[in-house]
């Protein structure tokens, strides 16, 4: 599967990989991976305000790491509409449904 992905760095040039189609949770969060060990979810606008485009030799290493995880990238530059409506999609779908939230209660 080809999964959609965004590299910016920070000033410092700390390289991140953002996914914009994919939710870190029922709410939605941007997920954002800083190294193969640290994984955020981050809100997007401020994320892409206090970053900047990375360039492939920049973010060559952490592509190379994805890609020997499985990753298929698809490397984009930016992040559109659709992406966000496919993120909201899939937490969507993460979030217990209510008749599943109230079937764990007890009632007295």
């Amino acid at each position: 599967m080809k999964t959609k992905v965004i590299f910016r760095k920070y000033r410092g040039g700390t390289v991140i990989a953002l996914f914009p189609e994919v939710p870190t949770d029922g709410m939605g969060e941007l997920c954002v991976l800083q190294s193969l060990t640290v994984k955020n979810s981050v809100d997007g606008f401020k994320t892409f305000s206090n970053t900047l485009p990375a360039s492939p030799y920049e973010y060559q290493e952490l592509k190379e790491k994805l890609e020997n995880m499985g990753y298929t990238l698809v490397i984009c530059e930016k992040w559109d509409y659709e992406m966000s409506k496919i993120r909201r999609e899939a937490a969507f779908a993460m979030k217990p449904k209510t008749k599943d939230v109230l079937s764990g209660l007890r009632l007295k």
